[in-house]
Protein backbone atom coordinates (compact mmCIF):
# COMPACT_ATOMS: atom_id res chain seq x y z
CA UNK A 1 0.00 0.00 0.00
CA UNK A 2 2.85 2.36 0.86
CA UNK A 3 4.51 1.59 -2.47
CA UNK A 4 1.28 2.40 -4.32
CA UNK A 5 0.90 5.67 -2.39
CA UNK A 6 4.34 6.75 -3.64
CA UNK A 7 2.93 6.78 -7.17
CA UNK A 8 0.43 9.48 -6.19
CA UNK A 9 1.03 13.21 -6.34
CA UNK A 10 1.39 15.02 -2.98
CA UNK A 11 -2.15 16.41 -3.45
CA UNK A 12 -3.54 12.91 -4.09
CA UNK A 13 -1.65 11.57 -1.06
CA UNK A 14 -3.20 14.29 1.11
CA UNK A 15 -6.68 13.41 -0.18
CA UNK A 16 -6.01 9.72 0.50
CA UNK A 17 -4.95 10.52 4.10
CA UNK A 18 -8.14 12.55 4.55
CA UNK A 19 -10.28 9.70 3.23
CA UNK A 20 -8.48 7.24 5.51
CA UNK A 21 -8.94 9.52 8.54
CA UNK A 22 -12.65 10.01 7.72
CA UNK A 23 -13.16 6.26 7.32
CA UNK A 24 -11.48 5.56 10.67
CA UNK A 25 -13.63 8.23 12.31
CA UNK A 26 -16.79 6.68 10.81
CA UNK A 27 -15.84 3.28 12.26
CA UNK A 28 -15.22 4.75 15.73
CA UNK A 29 -18.35 6.91 15.66
CA UNK A 30 -20.62 4.06 14.57
CA UNK A 31 -19.27 1.56 17.07
CA UNK A 32 -18.06 -0.63 14.21
CA UNK A 33 -21.35 -0.68 12.27
CA UNK A 34 -19.61 0.91 9.28
CA UNK A 35 -17.93 -2.45 8.62
CA UNK A 36 -21.24 -3.58 7.12
CA UNK A 37 -20.68 -1.24 4.16
CA UNK A 38 -17.21 -2.53 3.32
CA UNK A 39 -17.61 -4.24 -0.09
CA UNK A 40 -16.07 -7.54 1.04
CA UNK A 41 -18.34 -7.69 4.09
CA UNK A 42 -21.40 -6.63 2.09
CA UNK A 43 -20.78 -9.48 -0.31
CA UNK A 44 -20.23 -12.01 2.48
CA UNK A 45 -23.44 -11.03 4.27
CA UNK A 46 -25.36 -10.48 1.03
CA UNK A 47 -26.27 -6.83 1.62
CA UNK A 48 -27.88 -5.48 -1.55
CA UNK A 49 -27.34 -2.01 -3.01
CA UNK A 50 -30.83 -1.05 -1.84
CA UNK A 51 -30.08 -2.17 1.72
CA UNK A 52 -26.74 -0.34 1.68
CA UNK A 53 -28.55 2.80 0.50
CA UNK A 54 -30.87 2.49 3.51
CA UNK A 55 -28.02 1.80 5.96
CA UNK A 56 -25.69 4.59 4.79
CA UNK A 57 -27.84 7.53 6.09
CA UNK A 58 -28.18 5.82 9.49
CA UNK A 59 -24.39 5.62 9.77
CA UNK A 60 -23.90 9.17 8.51
CA UNK A 61 -26.40 10.42 11.09
CA UNK A 62 -24.67 8.70 14.00
CA UNK A 63 -21.30 9.90 12.76
CA UNK A 64 -22.56 13.49 12.70
CA UNK A 65 -24.13 13.13 16.15
CA UNK A 66 -20.90 11.66 17.55
CA UNK A 67 -19.00 14.62 16.12
CA UNK A 68 -21.48 16.93 17.89
CA UNK A 69 -20.86 15.07 21.16
CA UNK A 70 -17.11 15.54 20.76
CA UNK A 71 -17.67 19.25 20.11
CA UNK A 72 -19.68 19.46 23.36
CA UNK A 73 -16.81 17.92 25.27
CA UNK A 74 -14.26 20.21 23.61
CA UNK A 75 -16.40 23.26 24.40
CA UNK A 76 -15.49 23.08 28.09
CA UNK A 77 -18.58 21.12 29.07
CA UNK A 78 -17.69 18.26 31.39
CA UNK A 79 -17.61 14.95 29.52
CA UNK A 80 -19.87 13.36 32.15
CA UNK A 81 -22.39 11.10 30.49
CA UNK A 82 -21.05 11.61 26.96
CA UNK A 83 -19.78 8.05 26.65
CA UNK A 84 -23.12 6.71 27.86
CA UNK A 85 -24.97 8.92 25.38
CA UNK A 86 -22.72 7.74 22.56
CA UNK A 87 -23.29 4.08 23.47
CA UNK A 88 -27.05 4.67 23.49
CA UNK A 89 -26.83 6.28 20.04
CA UNK A 90 -24.83 3.32 18.73
CA UNK A 91 -27.35 0.86 20.24
CA UNK A 92 -30.28 2.68 18.60
CA UNK A 93 -28.46 2.88 15.26
CA UNK A 94 -27.62 -0.82 15.45
CA UNK A 95 -31.31 -1.64 15.93
CA UNK A 96 -32.23 0.50 12.93
CA UNK A 97 -29.53 -1.12 10.78
CA UNK A 98 -30.56 -4.63 11.82
CA UNK A 99 -34.14 -3.72 10.87
CA UNK A 100 -32.96 -3.27 7.27
CA UNK A 101 -31.46 -6.77 7.12
CA UNK A 102 -33.16 -10.13 6.68
CA UNK A 103 -33.09 -12.60 9.59
CA UNK A 104 -30.20 -14.54 8.04
CA UNK A 105 -28.22 -11.37 7.29
CA UNK A 106 -28.92 -10.06 10.78
CA UNK A 107 -27.55 -13.25 12.33
CA UNK A 108 -24.33 -13.03 10.28
CA UNK A 109 -23.95 -9.29 11.00
CA UNK A 110 -24.50 -9.80 14.75
CA UNK A 111 -21.83 -12.53 14.82
CA UNK A 112 -19.41 -10.28 12.96
CA UNK A 113 -20.07 -7.25 15.16
CA UNK A 114 -20.00 -9.18 18.44
CA UNK A 115 -16.80 -11.13 17.89
CA UNK A 116 -14.58 -8.36 19.29
CA UNK A 117 -11.02 -7.53 18.31
CA UNK A 118 -8.98 -10.02 16.34
CA UNK A 119 -6.45 -12.09 18.23
CA UNK A 120 -3.50 -10.15 16.81
CA UNK A 121 -4.88 -6.78 17.94
CA UNK A 122 -5.46 -7.55 21.61
CA UNK A 123 -3.13 -5.97 24.11
CA UNK A 124 -0.92 -8.44 25.81
CA UNK A 125 0.81 -8.33 29.13
CA UNK A 126 4.46 -9.11 29.74
CA UNK A 127 5.65 -12.50 28.51
CA UNK A 128 5.23 -15.36 30.95
CA UNK A 129 8.46 -16.48 32.56
CA UNK A 130 9.58 -19.97 31.65
CA UNK A 131 9.94 -22.41 34.53
CA UNK A 132 13.39 -22.42 36.01
CA UNK A 133 15.56 -25.13 34.51
CA UNK A 134 18.97 -26.46 35.26
CA UNK A 135 21.27 -27.25 32.39
CA UNK A 136 19.62 -28.63 29.25
CA UNK A 137 15.96 -28.13 30.09
CA UNK A 138 15.88 -30.27 33.23
CA UNK A 139 13.84 -28.90 36.11
CA UNK A 140 15.91 -27.24 38.84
Amino acid sequence: MKEAAKLLTPDQQAKLRTIDRDRAEMFRATGGLAILLVPKVRKRIGISDEQADRIRPILQDISKRAKDLRAESAGGRPPEGLKRRHLEMVRAARERVMGVLSAEQREMAERLLDRGPRKGTQKRGPPQAAPATKGYGRAA
